[in-house]
């Protein structure tokens, strides 16, 4: 999801974390955005918030369910910032766990 603004995600990186990419290929933008979020899960693990679906006592074979109530409330694709389908959105939440 980043690499469609990257911008969007590095000003997050350099505002909130002060973390900067080393030069301005793909690679250290990609290593200055995944440290990030890295960062950002540490920050939630230290004060206690669940970082995964599963630690909400979701699973996995909830999914189904997940995206048919997405499909009947948002349609096939939905998002402000990047259009989501169904398909990414099922990609989304299986990383999630």
């Amino acid at each position: 999801m980043w690499r469609e603004d990257p911008s969007r995600f590095l000003a997050f990186a350099d505002l909130v974390f002060g973390i900067e990419p080393v030069d301005e290929t793909e690679e250290a933008v990609a290593d200055a955005v995944t440290a990030a979020i890295d960062e950002l899960q540490a920050f939630f693990a230290e004060l206690g918030m669940p970082t995964k679906l599963g630690e909400f006592g979701l699973r996995l074979e909830n999914v189904d369910a997940f995206l048919a109530t997405l499909k009947a409330n948002k349609g096939e694709a939905f998002g402000g910032f990047k259009k989501i389908t169904l398909e990414d959105a099922r990609a989304i939440y299986e990383s999630a766990f």
